[in-house]
């Protein structure tokens, strides 16, 4: 999770030291890539967060919804940046959301200012 010489942590690793912290998952119960590339998502339309969501360690954890639904504190939005969603970042009130930036690290972010990059990549975690 921890990267480079001063360490930092990529949009799923956040997530998940996250869930870690307040008890919602054990550490160790999912499954942590190894590596996201980070341009992947300028070359490909298959998204490896999808894969993540989909592997039976996550997938026991959470439950995709619709935009429709709702938001919830807790809920997963996986943003589609170019031409797949490749960025996680976690509701942490009704309009706000946390997630990491590569240049400006940890950072909260209004809801309103990433709606354009929403697809259909929203998920509720279930301990």
């Amino acid at each position: 999770m921890v990267k480079g010489p001063n360490g930092g942590v990529n949009c799923v690793g956040l997530i998940y030291a996250m869930s870690v912290e307040i008890g919602m998952i054990e550490e160790g119960d999912v499954y942590m890539p190894s590596k996201i590339p980070m341009h992947w998502h300028e070359h490909n339309e298959m998204s490896l967060l999808g894969d993540w969501f989909r592997s039976p360690q996550v997938r026991d954890h959470i439950k995709r919804i619709d935009l429709e639904d709702g938001l919830m504190t807790g809920d997963l939005l996986a943003l589609k940046i170019k031409k797949c969603e490749h960025h996680l970042c976690q509701m942490i009130d009704e309009d706000h959301l946390i997630h990491c930036h590569r240049k400006k690290g940890v950072m909260i972010t209004s809801l309103e200012d990433v709606k354009q990059f929403l697809g259909t990549g929203i998920y509720r975690i279930y301990k």
